[in-house]
């Protein structure tokens, strides 16, 4: 589907201006498990700002093509996740939706506040189709291999909150999926063996329906009960009691699967939290509209007021989608090829404060697969009414659509390449990554944007972006121009109050420049600086302000001998600083506007910095 590339029209908008329980315990020893007193419970407060305001409609999709190694066959697939790159995917992911300068800080933005053995995070994972406590790891069954959560996320999503905190204790971590089912105990959801054995960390806590610590729906709180908004017209869903991992949790981590769904079309984020209520077989009426379901609206879905519940909306701070594997065709299959990932898993990680806005972009990417024709119109009909209740953002897209993010208007999708690299918009097969990290790491250039760090590569330099270029180069990554300007101007078509009047004034100060037109004197600020242009320049930094190149020999045929910037042209050429545009015959293009990229390279060359 094209290279990884970021959002350019977001660059545009940026630019102007994280012990084994048993199933006999009592009701209240239940919650005294959990770590709180079941009648002083030290709840959090509902957030006062839904949780999608914080970040606005930011979804950032990191996709690392190496995350997973399996071949698709008879082990489970969980063996076979690198978890070095899902380290790198969640920091990466969380400190671009944060804008934090690093995984310490995003982290500290979701979680303002934390105290050992008094903040508890829920992490509500998805075990849908996992009905044993230790299911097979080599040699199974293709039944046996259906999708479920991975540890791999969480294991680095707690990497990173003891980063943050360094008083953080695991045990305050609780995964937890307590889905009851249609036939209890049979169909009860189980936390397996596999999943735990990999968790890095040994104090977290797994609650469940029987093969860990209890996830009960025991709590006394008035807000444990789901509140249904039905319209008159459609018959009030069943009561749903909220489990109690989520009344005595402080913050709520959500981390659905990329998944479609045989009666609901799609089953991600909203529906997620199936595995938070006491009794959600009973809701198929209302949620499904592929299977046979009496009490199907387009104007009302439960999976709505479910969210809307203070323990689930006022607590979520963090939508993690896991893309990894997912399951292109259904939400109990065994994970398949993606076509639309080049015949591999998906690999890939979502990340949104915004609970409407990723289950929108996993619908499109599921979508675009193409599965059975894509998903069903329908399957978006609770985001509809979610944006609408104020939850998220609603919009339906193309994520595949390049530049990455253009498919958007409202909702800011970010697509992050791994490896990464110090700009999100200089991928790692980037033909001039290593000339932009060189003068990233020596102090050069900070780039053109800082939440997310961008670059620019392919933006065209206008003549007065290249006076900030050249300086730079010339004195170092400097905030301001090197030299106080006058108070009468040089140029009449660049007066005082002019963003780049300084630095045009220091670029002629410096014997940089002429100007563009002696008589009358300008400096044309606007115009998009050329390869001819580039060339006197670099070759200055280069040789010194003084330098005056050979004569010409005609090397180019699109070079005039008479040309004021022949020899130039071809004194870089000749001295490394910008190769040839053509080949046969050899050309130079000397009129062609010179973009950042290649702006890097020349100042890597004429300056001799050591390039990766």
């Amino acid at each position: 589907m094209g290279s990884d590339w970021f959002n350019r029209r977001k660059f545009l908008k940026a630019a102007s201006g994280l012990l084994g329980g048993t199933a006999f315990l009592w009701a209240d020893k239940r919650l005294g498990a959990l770590g709180r007193d079941p009648k002083t419970c030290l709840c959090a407060e509902p957030n006062q700002a839904n949780a999608a305001s914080v970040f606005g409609p930011r979804v950032v999709h990191v996709h690392a093509p190496a995350a997973t190694s399996w071949d698709f066959g008879n082990d489970y697939y969980g063996n076979y996740v690198d978890q070095d790159i899902v380290n790198e995917m969640v920091d990466q992911g969380l400190i671009v939706l944060t804008g934090a300068a690093n995984i310490e800080d995003a982290w500290r933005s979701l979680i303002p506040a934390y105290s050992p053995g008094e903040t508890a995070i829920a992490i509500k994972a998805n075990f849908n189709n996992n009905l044993w406590c230790d299911p097979c790891s080599t040699g199974c069954a293709d039944w046996q291999l259906k999708i479920d959560a991975l540890i791999h996320p969480i294991n680095a999503m707690i990497r990173g909150l003891m980063r943050a905190f360094p008083s953080f204790d695991p045990a305050d971590v609780w995964v937890f999926d307590a889905t009851i089912g249609s036939n209890p105990p049979v169909s009860s959801r189980h936390i397996p063996e596999r999943f735990k054995d990999a968790c890095i960390y040994p104090r977290v806590r797994f609650l469940d329906q029987g093969c860990n610590e209890i996830a009960g729906y025991n709590s006394s709180d008035s807000d444990a009960y789901v509140t249904w908004h039905n319209p008159a017209d459609v018959s009030e869903p069943p009561a749903q009691k909220i489990t109690d991992v989520l009344v005595q949790a402080t913050y709520l981590i959500n981390m659905p699967i990329l998944k479609r769904h045989g009666g609901a079309g799609i089953s991600l984020g909203f529906k997620n939290h199936f595995g938070s209520i006491d009794n959600c077989p009973q809701l198929h009426d209302w949620v499904c509209f592929i299977w046979p379901a009496s009490q199907y609206s387009d104007r009302y879905n439960p999976l709505v007021d479910i969210f809307r519940n203070p323990h689930i909306e006022g607590k979520t701070i963090l939508t993690v989608g896991d893309g990894l594997f997912g399951d292109r065709a259904g939400n109990a299959n065994k994970p398949a090829p993606w076509n639309s990932f080049g015949g591999q898993a998906p690999n890939s990680l979502f990340f949104s404060t915004d609970p409407v806005a990723i289950d929108c972009v996993m619908c499109d990417i599921l979508d675009v697969e193409g599965y059975q024709g894509g998903v069903q119109p329908q399957s978006d009909d609770y985001l509809r009414l979610a944006a609408g209740s104020g939850l998220g953002t609603y919009e339906r897209g193309s994520p595949w659509q390049e530049p990455y993010g253009s498919g958007y208007q409202n909702i800011e999708y970010i697509r992050l390449p791994h490896p990464f690299t110090s700009f999100v918009d200089v991928p790692y097969d980037h033909w001039a990554k290593d000339y932009i990290e060189a003068l990233y790491r020596d102090g050069y250039v900070a780039g053109c944007s800082l939440n997310p760090p961008m670059y620019c590569p392919e933006r065209i330099l206008s003549r007065a972006e290249s006076s900030v270029f050249i300086l730079r180069g010339q004195y170092g990554a400097v905030p301001d121009p090197p030299h106080s300007p006058p108070s009468t101007p040089t140029f009449e078509d660049v007066p005082s109050n002019f963003w780049g009047y300084g630095w045009i004034e220091s670029l002629w100060r410096d014997g940089f420049t002429a100007g563009c037109s002696a008589e009358p004197l300008l400096y044309c600020p606007s115009r998009e600086h050329t390869r001819a242009e580039a060339c006197v320049f670099f070759l200055r930094i280069k040789r010194g302000v003084d330098y005056q190149p050979p004569s010409p020999v005609g090397l180019f045929e699109d070079v005039d001998l008479n040309a004021w910037y022949a020899g130039w042209v071809e004194a870089a050429y000749l001295e490394g600083l910008l190769p040839a545009c053509g080949s046969n015959p050899l050309t130079f293009c000397p009129e062609a506007p010179l973009d950042r990229a290649w702006a890097a390279y020349m100042m890597c060359k004429a300056k001799d910095i050591a390039v990766p």
